[in-house]
Order: structure tokens, then C-alpha cells, then sequence
């Protein structure tokens, strides 16, 4: 809602406002508060950690520095590839490559701090027939933690799935998702200025004079206003728990078989929208088939040792082996077809016991008795008669079997290429997805649909600062993890996908809010009274030159307008450039890594103008050529440096980068594009000869 100041009074203040302490929501949090700002952490439920803690903790950060010290060369640029051939135009192209290329430097920035470990988990990319499909090892998981590391806080992390449903012991250890919130929570602990509250939920934000400052929080002990001078940070999960809010936006399936905790409803992602956030992709969810259990609900299910499933009339209709998402993605296009009424069937070999071929259940299955009497499994000595007890056509389903065992016996499936996949063959200890459903008794176990959470959110930038209807900034709002709308659009490109984007739009949205104060690392307490506009204004009184920064990306070539450029040392051959914090482009041509720096002739203002908008067709229309180095060369420029990236330095809302020139271009003689105070300017007289003034002359 709006309000107006005068009507606000403020319970508590800080700098920095996070709802939700996933792994979103600590990211920000700890990156706000190692550049010395005051953080609120405030958690809806008494348990930190999220959905996250329910998690394998797995992150999909391709070209990461753990990756690298491997020894392997894979890169960003690969990998954006194939995330864009995956995702596609459902989201821009410039969130798309702030996602694949923040995560190698948040990883670095994160493993400078001894609290957060990394390692190798080989996880395959779930479309194995795209372009640059990545090698196992883009995905990464924390080391493990002993809870006695984190002292009493460890008692205050949200336990483990089968603990919460199913009263499992709590581990001793720290394992994947819960690893991950205990180490971020352990780096948190040495950041005085971040306070951790639990029970602390979002009711309302706070806009005033158009900019979000704070927000309306209800507590134990009653409702609070909680100001937040640079920014709120929504990281509070989706609204799978939330049964009113997936009707209206027609998500399918039920809450109760999500595998969210109870409290993500989506109550702040609400807020956000009543300040005028937009949201996208509403109907959306992170989709898996789940195994039914006796209380109705059906829990996410991967790992499949044998198996078919059938439809309404007997007949398979998926690929059982696929990865988990584009196996639920079969299933709702089934029910929508009218193909399946819920539950659906796995066929397989009998066993003992009945229990189905699954590896991996979401939660501990319940006495094997109750899934019979419940009616949810089944045996029978004949096809037929398993048949008439599941209520699907006798003929189909024998038929099915029949196909699905001449397939095994051939080694490929031509119905649904099982097998065909490297993610297919990856179960753990069964290579061979095609295993033969042989004589009686025959069984089947009842299926239903489950998702890991929703995706759909907040509409945000590259910085993950959300968006308005008409697509401009709100001012103070950000969003990241499942309450902003996934990067990944309607697709699942690969585990991990998930916590990996919703860490690095945390730790954009946190480092953006620590730049507009013009002093990261500093507290506001400290901090010069000079405003950005003064600032602006005096620095704009210096005479620049005008560059553009090109290279060759994972789709052709890119470039971005930079005029802080400037000639550092002859021996070694350096420059000096200073791109914006939240340059996407800039992050691709990192990784790159070799690039060319154009510097543009007085008359190529208008090429300029087109690189100075973020725009996927800029070199539409400018005439280039590949340097030595592949890098394009722009035509009529005064010269292009070739040059190869050696260093960057953090520098308040720009990084400082340093590069080598390692080749120069054919010298234009002709007069300088010259950019003064905020518009272009053209030379009026001789230019002074360097050391005509007595100054000594530089480079």
C-alpha cells in the first residue's frame, strides 16, 4: 500500500530488510552485511533454512573456481549455450546471462571466507540432446557440518524432510541443503551487523514517494514496522503451501503434495505485489511424479530401478527415466489430454513386500501393510488380473508390458527413448534403465504429481530488482529464489538450477543495495554526505574518450559502451576500464576473455547510442571484422586494442578491470569522439602537446 511519512512510525530500522532465510535469503543477507551494512534477517516460521534445508543443497554454477582447480576447462560461455538453447526467449536474454555468468564470482567471493566450502558433485544437465550439454561437474554442493560447529543455533535449522513428516532422528551432521544454511549461518555469525529473527512474517511493504523503505511485520509480540533504508530483499519462497493462491493462478496439482515447508504461502511475494510488483509465470512449478502414500499425499520421486507407467487406458506415456520435471511435465500434458485421472500406475516385477522399484521416495515410506489396504499397491499372478484391480483395459496393458520388454530385449525404447540419455543411466548403482518386466506376479503402486515448490514470482532486472507492470524499477524492491519469477522459464535445465540462481540474484540484489550508497564496506553511520547527483554532476565537468568493449559471446557478438578507460603501464602493456556492477555483458565477456577495446572516431556517436542500450541486435547494422584474436574489430573506429583480461578489482558500483594489450589496430587519423558533461562534444582549437604545460607527459 502507500503511505505517506508523516503516518509511519518505525519500531526498528536497518539498512538491509530479507524475508525468508533459505539460501536466497542468507546469501543477501551475508553479502549486505560484509559490505558493512545493517541486515535484518526475518523468518515467517521457527526454523531457518527454507525449503533449501529440505534440499541436496545442489548448486549449478558452471566455470566455478572449484571446477577450476579441477583441472577441467569448462566455461560460462558453453554453458549459457546451453541454457539458452534449453530455456529459450521465456525470459530475457540479459537475466539469462546473469545467472550463468554471476556464478563463478559469487563462488569466489563466497570461498573467501573459510565458513563456506565447496565440492564437486557430478550431476548430468537434464536435456542431453541440447547444444554444449554440460560435463557432470558444473554442479556443486557445501561440504558437510557438524552441528556442533553452530553451537545452540544449530537447533534453530529446520530439520530434515523425513524428520519434519515422518519423526526421523535429526542427523548429527549437517548434510547437503542443511550444510549449506549451517554454513552460511556459521559466516553470518561473524557479521555482528546481521541480525537472524524467527517468527517474524511479512505483512505489508511500505512505499513512500514511490520507493519501498520498509515494511509491516507480524511478531510474537504483535505487529511492527521495520524501516530499511536501501532496500527490502524478498527470498521468502514461493506459494505452494498456499491452496487459495494455486487456484487463482491455476497451478496444478494440491499443496499438500508439494515439498516446500508449511509456511512458504507466498505472503510476501502478496506484499510485494500490492506495492505494484509484477509477477510472471503464476501457473508454474518445479514438477515431479510423486509415490501416493496412505494419509493422500504424494511425495517427489526419482531414481527409478524398473518400472513403466500407464496411462488411463494401459498405455505408457513418458520416458520413466527422464529427469523428474519433464516426467511431471508428461503427466499434467497426460491429464490435460484426459489421458489420466489421478492416481496414475507403475508396472513392475512383483516383490515380497510389493514395494515398488524407487530408489528415492521424498519421505521414509510408511509400514508396507498400509500402502495394500490403502489400495494404493498391488499384486497379482497375471497381467489380467492386475488389470482388473488397477481398472485399466486388459488387452492395453498386456500389449504395453509386451512392447515395453521387446524394447529391453533390443536395448533401445522407440517409443520414449529411455536410456537415450545420459541423466536417464544415472541412477546410482543401475546403469541400465530398460530392466524387463518378467512373468508374475505382476504389481503395481499408485502415482500421483509433486513439485519441489512454485517458480512463478516477481518480475525482476539483471540486479533482481523487481519490475512494475510497465516494466520500470520500484525503487528499494528485490526479489530472488522462488519468490521472483525463475530465470529458467518454463524449463528445468539442470539440478541445481534452482538455489544456484536464487544465491546469485541474492548476492546482485545485496551488492546493488551496497552501491548506491557510493561507499560499499562502509556504514551509512560514516558515510559522505555527498549525494550521487553532486557527484555525478562535478565528475561530469572531466573530458572523456568513448570506447566500445567487444567480444565473441555464446550466440555471436557483444559489446558495451565504456568511457572510463584509461592507459595504466607500457611495460607490461596495460589499460584500465571500469565497467558497471551490473553490466551482464561485461560478465560474458569475462568470460571470454579476450576482447577488444574500440575507441570510437567523432563521427560514430550514433554506434555509440546503440551500444550505450541493452539490446540483443547492437551490432545490427555496424560494420565489423574479426581481430587476431576473434574479437570484433568496428569499422571506422581509431583504433581497436586487442587485449586479454588479467585482473578485477572491486570498486563501489564498478569494478576496476585490468587488461593486457596484446595487439593494436590500424590508426584512424581522424578527430575523437569526445563525451562532456552528459552530451557529446567536438575539439575547438589545436590540440597542447603533452609536456607543453610543463606536466609530464603519461601513458
Amino acid at each position: 500500500m502507500s503511505w505517506v511519512d508523516s503516518a509511519v512510525e518505525w519500531d526498528e530500522r536497518c539498512e538491509v530488510l530479507v524475508f525468508g532465510s533459505g539460501d536466497g535469503g542468507l546469501t543477501g543477507a551475508y553479502t549486505a552485511g560484509r559490505e558493512g551494512l545493517h541486515v535484518i534477517v526475518a523468518e515467517a516460521t521457527d526454523r531457518f533454512g527454507g525449503s533449501t534445508a529440505y534440499s541436496g543443497g545442489g548448486m549449478w554454477f558452471p566455470g566455478h573456481p572449484v571446477l577450476v582447480r579441477a583441472g577441467d576447462a569448462d566455461t560460462p560461455v558453453d554453458a549459457l549455450k546451453y541454457f539458452r538453447a534449453v530455456v529459450g526467449e521465456r525470459t530475457s536474454v540479459e537475466l539469462q546471462r546473469a545467472f550463468v555468468t554471476g556464478g563463478a564470482p559469487l563462488v569466489e567471493y563466497l570461498e573467501q571466507d573459510p565458513a563456506l566450502q565447496f565440492q564437486i558433485l557430478p550431476w548430468p544437465d537434464y536435456f542431453g540432446n541440447a547444444p554444449q550439454v554440460g560435463p557432470t561437474w558444473r554442479h556443486i554442493i557445501p561440504f558437510p557440518l557438524r552441528a556442533d560447529a553452530l553451537g545452540e543455533l544449530a537447533a534453530e535449522i529446520r530439520a530434515p524432510l523425513a524428520t519434519d513428516r515422518r519423526s526421523a532422528p535429526v542427523p548429527a551432521e549437517l548434510e547437503g541443503g542443511r550444510a549449506l544454511i549451517g554454513r552460511l549461518l556459521l559466516a553470518l555469525q561473524a557479521l555482528p551487523a546481521v541480525e537472524l529473527k524467527r517468527r517474524v512474517a511479512c505483512r505489508e511493504l511500505i512505499r513512500l514517494d514511490g520507493r519501498v523503505v520498509g515494511a509491516s511485520v507480524s511478531t510474537p509480540e504483535g505487529l511492527r514496522r521495520i524501516r530499511a533504508t536501501h532496500g527490502v530483499l524478498v527470498a521468502a519462497g514461493g506459494f505452494e503451501r498456499n491452496s487459495r493462491m494455486r487456484s487463482a493462478f491455476g497451478v496444478p496439482g494440491f499443496a499438500r503434495d508439494s515439498m516446500a515447508p508449511a509456511g512458504n504461502t507466498g505472503a510476501a511475494v502478496e506484499a510485494a505485489m500490492g506495492v505494484g510488483g509484477d509477477v510472471d509465470l503464476m501457473n508454474e512449478a518445479w514438477w515431479a511424479p510423486g509415490l501416493t502414500h496412505p494419509d493422500g499425499c504424494s511425495t517427489f520421486s526419482m531414481w527409478f530401478t524398473g518400472g513403466i507407467f500407464v496411462d488411463s487406458g494401459g498405455r505408457r506415456f513418458t520416458n520413466e527415466s527422464a529427469p523428474y520435471d519433464r516426467v511431471g511435465r508428461d503427466v499434467l500434458a497426460a491429464v490435460d489430454s484426459g489421458r489420466i485421472e489421478l492416481p496414475y500406475w507403475m508396472i513392475y516385477s512383483g516383490t515380497p513386500d510389493f514395494a515398488p522399484p524407487v530408489l528415492f521416495t521424498g519421505i521414509p515410506l510408511d509400514d508396507h501393510e498400509a500402502y495394500r489396504e490403502a489400495g494404493l499397491w498391488h499384486r497379482a499372478d497375471t497381467l489380467a488380473e492386475l488389470a482388473g484391480l488397477i481398472g485399466v483395459p486388459v488387452p492395453a496393458l498386456t500389449e504395453t508390458v509386451q512392447r515395453f520388454n521387446h524394447a529391453v530385449d533390443a536395448g533401445a525404447d522407440p517409443d520414449f527413448g529411455r536410456g537415450g540419455e545420459l541423466y536417464d543411466r544415472s541412477v546410482p548403482g543401475y546403469p541400465d534403465p530398460l530392466v524387463r518386466i518378467d512373468g508374475g506376479p505382476y504389481c503395481a503402486a499408485a502415482f500421483g504429481l509433486s513439485d519441489l515448490g512454485t517458480k512463478g514470482g516477481l518480475r525482476t532486472d539483471a540486479a533482481a530488482r523487481v519490475l512494475d507492470s510497465t516494466g520500470e524499477v520500484i525503487p528499494g524492491l528485490y526479489a530472488t529464489g522462488n519468490s521472483m519469477a525463475a530465470v529458467k522459464g518454463s524449463t528445468y535445465p539442470r539440478g541445481g538450477n534452482p538455489i544456484g540462481a536464487s544465491m546469485v540474484f541474492a548476492h546482485r540484489a545485496a551488492l546493488d543495495m551496497a552501491d548506491a550508497t557510493g561507499m560499499p564496506g562502509v556504514s551509512t553511520i560514516a558515510r559522505s554526505e555527498t549525494t550521487p547527483g553532486e557527484f555525478r554532476s562535478a565528475l561530469g565537468r572531466f573530458c572523456s574518450g568513448v570506447t566500445i568493449v567487444t567480444a565473441i559471446g555464446a550466440d555471436g557478438p557483444i559489446g558495451f559502451s565504456c568511457q572510463s578507460v584509461s592507459s595504466l603501464s607500457i611495460e607490461p602493456p596495460f589499460i584500465g576500464f571500469y565497467p558497471a556492477m551490473s553490466s551482464t555483458t561485461w560478465s560474458e565477456v569475462r568470460a571470454v576473455g579476450s576482447f577488444c577495446v574500440n575507441v570510437l572516431a567523432a563521427d560514430q556517436n550514433e554506434v555509440f547510442g546503440v551500444f550505450a542500450r541493452s539490446r540483443a541486435d547492437n551490432f545490427a547494422g555496424v560494420e565489423w571484422a574479426r581481430g587476431g584474436n576473434g574479437a570484433p574489430r568496428l569499422a571506422g573506429s581509431l583504433v581497436s586494442l586487442e587485449c586479454t583480461f588479467e585482473e578485477e578489482l572491486r570498486g563501489g558500483d564498478h569494478t576496476i578491470v585490468i587488461a593486457r594489450v596484446t595487439a593494436v589496430g590500424p590508426i584512424r587519423e581522424a578527430e575523437p569522439l569526445f563525451f562532456y558533461r552528459a552530451s557529446f562534444r567536438d575539439l575547438v582549437a589545436e590540440p597542447v602537446a603533452a609536456g607543453a604545460s610543463g606536466a609530464d607527459s603519461w601513458g
